[in-house]
């Protein structure tokens, strides 16, 4: 009897929980849904590329294209009346890259019942050259870097990667396939943090959040990517918090930096190293106890972090191999008091 009572309070529990738990899971955003999966999203993109990969220049047009995915259903959805657009500064030269990285600008009231529901415009991050596989491996690695930061911080940029089918309206190239990444548009990223993001050019590093800033450069560090600046707000990007008054730094675009080694990325001249693989702390003074407590969050997250590499199918043995090495030289500096003394504390810049 008291098997058959307990067996009944649960299963009215479960009629009691249930009906909330769908209620949860239905008022997460699209947005979520987007960017909330590990799994690469299958696509087909559509567009006369010759067309658009020519367009480079400052005033560039947008492209008619479709884009075509499988839903959790089965069922092929088909965008159409989306628009590509190359986009980028450096990547977006033709000597960098023969593929450079796109724009997808969407209709949003045609976004509806989608995957994309809401969006706008999306970030999609390409792999630059066509015949090296290596290229490959570079979009991989940056889609980690981003990935890493997110389980440092929030207040980060979320990606999805992407398995795509590229096809060429005109039919003057063969269907392509390749992996990239799309960013979280910044509006939708404040929104789910709660915030606004505001552009303050030449911002004073007193204005920031100290502890955000502080784990942006030391991650900055970890990867070897000194191709940023908080006050000139160069590879980064403002979050403001209503009822806050420190400002939030959040970083992207991270193809310059040394774990990942690009042909193309060059070092910053006047930090006096030869490679980008050379480190450079460019992070500003703390108090020694708050940069300690900044550091152990990175050694507490040694185990997470180096899995986010070791543990991601699409990297091949070689790459994976030099990622993890690299990301380990970091871990040797920060776990040493005397590198860390050098390499960090005596190396940050004063207020």
């Amino acid at each position: 009897m008291k098997v058959y009572l307990s067996a009944l309070f649960v299963f009215v529990c479960s009629l009691c929980i249930s009906p909330l738990y769908a209620q949860q899971s239905s008022s997460l955003s699209a947005n979520d849904l987007l960017f909330g999966s590990e799994e690469p999203l299958k696509v087909e993109l559509v567009c006369n590329f010759k067309a658009l990969l020519k367009d480079r220049d400052e005033e560039r047009e947008y492209h008619p294209a479709t884009l075509t995915y499988t839903d959790e259903h089965g069922q092929k959805v088909v965008m159409e009346h989306l628009k590509l657009r190359t986009r980028g500064n450096f990547r977006r030269k033709r000597a960098t890259c023969a593929f450079p990285p796109i724009r997808l600008n969407f209709v949003k009231d045609q976004t509806e019942g989608t995957l994309f529901e809401g969006q706008d415009k999306l970030k999609l991050v390409t792999h630059c050259q066509n015949k090296s596989s290596a290229y490959q491996q570079y979009v991989l690695q940056e889609y980690l870097i981003y990935k890493m930061y997110n389980l440092l911080t929030p207040y980060s940029f979320r990606v999805r990667l992407l398995d795509i089918t590229y096809v060429d309206s005109a039919g003057k190239y063969e269907p392509m396939n390749k992996h990239a990444f799309i960013i979280e548009d910044e509006d939708l990223m404040a929104e789910r943090l709660g915030g606004k993001m505001v552009e303050i050019p030449g911002i004073s590093p007193l204005s920031l959040d100290q502890e955000i800033s502080s784990r942006l450069a030391i991650f900055q560090f970890m990867v070897g990517n000194t191709d940023f600046s908080l006050p000139y707000m160069h590879n980064v990007k403002l979050l403001q918090i209503p009822g806050q008054q420190a400002i939030i730094p959040i970083p992207y675009d991270f193809d310059w930096s040394g774990l990942i080694s690009a042909p193309y990325a060059v070092p910053n001249e006047t930090l006096g190293i030869k490679s980008v693989r050379e480190r450079v702390f460019r992070g500003f003074c703390r108090p020694k106890e708050e940069f300690k407590a900044d550091i152990q969050l990175f050694i507490d997250k040694n185990p997470q972090l180096l899995a986010v590499v070791s543990e991601f199918p699409l990297l091949n043995e070689k790459t994976k191999k030099r990622t993890l090495k690299y990301l380990q030289s970091f871990f040797n500096i920060i776990e040493s008091p005397s590198a860390c003394q050098r390499e960090i504390f005596q190396a940050c810049r004063e207020i």
